[in-house]
């Protein structure tokens, strides 16, 4: 027998398989005793979260340590980021030994229909039944690209949970996203995943140029 869920007042029943003539024969465990570990509850599996939005992430935990971390991974489970704080957030390992975070979940992370979460503290951790990270997410042209006006680019994205007969809008901004101004194409089909733009010769330079698909 493995034990799997979590508790600080754990208890094991001994019970004959076949107690005759005997009745109501049996024997617990004279005390509380506790199942070490951390198991993540929510997200549930094939469960939808969204970019941008706020939503619950909880978990149990025995025997760990007062602190827990929380990481994210669009489904290499080698290749896990930091959600949470660095320096922790609180674990509750008392019983019912239930604890919970409100994730903002940031526009910046990779959508995915297998992403997954790990929950640490201490020597503990589990990760996640693989849920749904739905949303868009523009990975070309990514921090410190240098595009030449007039030159042709690939605009790339990556997106999960969208219908698959989703339609999009791209749009330029040249002041950091203040104002979007410049309409690239509309009507485009997000599973696509790739634009091939040439940018317009009499666009304005910029080092704070924004591209939106929405």
């Amino acid at each position: 027998f493995t034990p799997t869920r979590p508790t600080s007042r754990a208890k094991i029943r001994a019970t004959p398989n076949n107690p005759a003539p005997f009745t109501n024969v049996f024997d617990e465990s004279d005390s509380y005793f506790t199942v070490a570990g951390t198991l993540v509850t929510t997200p549930t599996n094939r469960q939808v979260y969204t970019l941008g939005t706020t939503r619950s992430v909880s978990w149990l935990a025995a025997g760990a340590e007062n602190k827990a971390h929380i990481f994210y991974t669009a489904g290499d489970t080698n290749q896990f980021q930091r959600i949470t704080d660095p320096l922790g957030i609180a674990n509750n390992n008392s019983y019912p030994n239930q604890n919970s975070y409100d994730w903002n979940i940031s526009e910046r992370l990779e959508p995915s229909t297998n992403a997954k979460l790990k929950v640490t503290s201490g020597v503990y951790s589990d990760i996640s039944k693989p849920f749904i990270l739905r949303g868009v997410r523009v990975t070309s042209p990514n921090t410190g690209s240098v595009w030449n006006v007039g030159t042709g680019q690939a605009v790339a994205w990556k997106s999960a949970g969208v219908d698959v007969n989703a339609l999009a809008s791209l749009h330029l901004s040249t002041d950091g996203g203040a104002t979007f101004p410049y309409a690239i194409v509309s009507n485009y089909n997000v599973s696509v995943g790739i634009f091939p733009w040439t940018s317009h010769p009499d666009y304005n330079p910029s080092t704070s140029a924004v591209l939106r698909l929405t």
